[in-house]
């Protein structure tokens, strides 16, 4: 199976989903990060922003933190809920769907003069039941590349913050 493009629907709904944390400390240090683009290295850059959002909004680093460690429990919690439905819609999609092959096939050895048209549905049915599960897959990988990039913006900016965390402040 070849690579997952990252599905920008996910993306964004994944974005939304962290982006609704009440947790303003990040969109407040993201702000001021991004108000600083003039500054070309990344470190003092992201040291100005920590400072300018402890003076304008009483935030550090510890904050900020805490802020991206609740998105990340969100992510997670999207990622748990989006693998939940994935394996409802399989038990619905494909299980079922299967079960109807295996009741077909039993009623060929039954119904002899029915064969070939019994034959036709059970051939159907299993082509449903592929279809169904490359959706399902397809879906599914495109969603976890989604939640890749997500996660991967996240630990990017967690990882720019770490030089400025005291080593008592947990990350």
């Amino acid at each position: 199976m070849p690579p997952a493009e990252v599905d920008p629907e996910f993306v964004a709904q994944l974005k939304a989903s962290v982006d609704a944390c009440p947790a303003k400390a990040l969109p407040q240090f993201r702000a001021l990060y991004d108000a600083l683009a003039a500054v070309g290295d990344p470190g003092t850059r992201t040291q100005l922003a920590l400072s300018a959002a402890q003076a304008s909004h009483g935030i550090g680093a510890a904050q900020v933190a805490d802020a991206i460690a609740d998105r990340l429990r969100i992510l997670a919690g999207e990622k748990t809920a989006f693998e939940s439905a994935v394996k409802d819609e399989t038990s619905t999609s494909v299980a079922g769907t299967q079960a109807q092959v295996e009741k077909t096939r039993a009623e060929i050895t039954k119904k002899i003069e029915e064969i070939k048209a019994l034959e036709t549905r059970a051939a159907e049915l299993e082509k449903q039941a592929q279809e169904a599960r490359a959706a399902i897959d397809a879906n599914t990988a495109r969603f976890a590349a989604s939640y890749a990039v997500v996660e991967a913006e996240l630990a990017a900016e967690r990882a720019r913050l770490m030089p400025f965390l005291t080593p008592a402040t947990p990350s």
